[in-house]
């Protein structure tokens, strides 16, 4: 493979790692100044939509560019102008922007006095909630926000039984496929022209009434179906939060199941209340309390993850790479790169089987793709080819920048190479320090260490047993009764 002149490009950059940590914080600093604004200002129907508009600002403005390039230039030391009509943001992104310069808008008479009008305005008309609905029954809602939830939940959809239904974007591809198996489908959206059923306080009605149309669709389903209680994965978008919420108030639990990991705890896994957070681990559970002190964790084990036992002298020769280009922290000559050392690796040990599979988010070009198909030990393999579980099973070692399939790799006895070009100071959790991984922070680190893994790998593997408890607690098949059991019985 040909390598492109990329010898003055940066091959990590480090304002990206800082830009997210800066993006959350200051979204909740905004998230604290809307609060100013009105007597419980984020609160409509009982509900508190702080967190929605959180997730709202985050996935909204992580990849925002103008945004980007404002900090960047702000983190340089220039001092930007207080007008936003001089800065190349949008208006939600200079809301942001101005927490992150630190510029907080001060208390004065005059906002006191329009805190006391907004506040009388209104009452407590947006804290009211409706009589709750008849009794709970036993059946759990499934919220299906995507194909790969969908299959995801498929097999905890499966334990629940008979009173499990879907709760499924209106539309969705996957529906057909649920309703031919005899699943019961409850879809959601279509709120277009429709009104809020409550009053709404100032910021809501200004910034974020389709939050509210959300709740009251949520809210409708859930006072007709009555379930006990709903079900999500990640939750870490929008429409998470709110059904949560929505559920709160009628009384019905939210359980949220753990599905990956970021090794930056970013808004999206910041202020989690629901009833329940399954986790794979007891390492999961530590690290996400300290941003969620009041998220209740349940560790569960994982239903996906089949933990596998050490084979002392089972010699696992494949290697497996598991490319990511779909992040502002992956700089073009990092991605280069990577392509290089997956065509070196497969040149350096011919004899060895090296599997390559793609981001769905951020496939290769075709270019990419032939030249490592151009080397016979080098298989591509994509998601709907090749299932996660069975690539990991044949691998030995697990390479990548930061995805979560580096934990995953030690529950299938596969060593983690960690390619840390993020800026972060290191992979969370710290799986070096731990001994089960080797992480690098460039590529000629990358190729000393792919060296000495196909040389020996006994001393990483041999600590593997001792640590796997810390992030899968448990077989998948008693993940699943984990589950299934707290769902039903809360």
């Amino acid at each position: 493979m040909s390598r492109p002149n990329m010898a003055d490009a940066p091959l990590i950059d480090h304002g990206a790692y800082r830009f997210q940590l800066d993006l959350s914080d200051s979204i909740d600093a905004y998230i604290r100044e809307l609060r100013s604004e009105q007597f419980r200002a984020l609160s409509y129907r009982g509900a508190d939509f702080g967190r929605a508009i959180a997730l709202s600002l985050y996935f909204r403005l992580v990849n925002d560019a103008a945004l980007r390039a404002a900090h960047a230039r702000a983190s340089a030391g220039e001092s930007l102008s207080e007008d936003p009509d001089a800065i190349a943001v949008s208006t939600v992104a200079y809301w942001v922007l101005r927490q992150m310069l630190g510029r907080r808008l001060r208390l004065t008479p005059r906002r006191l006095r329009a805190y006391a009008k907004q506040s009388l305005t209104i009452g407590v008309a947006h804290l009211r909630r409706r009589a709750r609905p008849v009794p709970r029954n036993r059946r759990v809602l499934l919220l299906a926000l995507s194909r790969r939830f969908f299959d995801y939940l498929m097999p905890v959809r499966q334990a629940l039984g008979a009173d499990a239904a879907w709760l499924v974007p209106a539309g969705a591809d996957w529906v057909a496929e649920a309703v031919a198996t005899g699943d019961k489908v409850v879809p959601f959206g279509e709120e277009e022209g429709q009104k809020p059923e409550a009053p709404l306080t100032a910021a809501l009605a200004a910034y974020w009434p389709e939050l509210a149309l959300r709740f009251d669709t949520f809210r409708r389903i859930l006072e007709r179906e009555a379930p006990g209680a709903v079900m999500m994965t990640e939750g870490n978008q929008p429409d998470d939060e709110i059904l949560a919420r929505a559920a709160e108030t009628l009384g019905v639990r939210s359980i949220c199941i753990q599905q990956g990991w970021s090794p930056v705890i970013h808004a999206g896994f910041r202020g989690m209340q629901y009833n329940d957070f399954c986790a794979w681990g007891p390492e999961f559970a530590d690290l996400l309390q300290r941003e969620n002190p009041n998220q209740h964790f349940a560790v569960t084990g994982s239903h996906r993850i089949e933990p596998t036992p050490f084979l002392p002298g089972q010699d696992k020769r494949t290697i497996a790479f598991f490319l990511q280009n779909n992040s502002l922290m992956i700089t073009p000559r990092a991605w280069r790169e990577m392509l290089e050392f997956v065509h070196w690796t497969a040149v350096t040990w011919p004899d060895r089987e090296v599997l390559v599979r793609e981001h769905p988010a951020s496939p290769m070009t075709a270019q990419e793709q032939a030249a490592l198909m151009a080397l016979p030990n080098i298989v591509l393999c994509p998601s709907a080819a090749m299932p996660l579980d069975a690539m990991l099973r044949r691998s030995g070692i697990a390479v990548a920048f930061f995805s979560t399939t580096l934990i995953e790799a030690l529950a299938y006895d596969a060593l983690p190479l960690i390619i840390n070009i993020t800026g972060a100071p290191n992979y969370v959790p710290d799986l070096a320090a731990m001994g089960v991984g080797i992480e690098v922070k460039d590529f000629d680190g990358a190729r000393a260490a792919m060296a000495r893994l196909c040389a020996d790998q006994t001393p990483e593997r041999t600590r593997i047993p001792a640590i796997l408890p810390r992030f899968f607690a448990c077989s998948s098949a008693q993940a699943l009764r984990n589950i299934a059991g707290r769902t039903i019985s809360g």
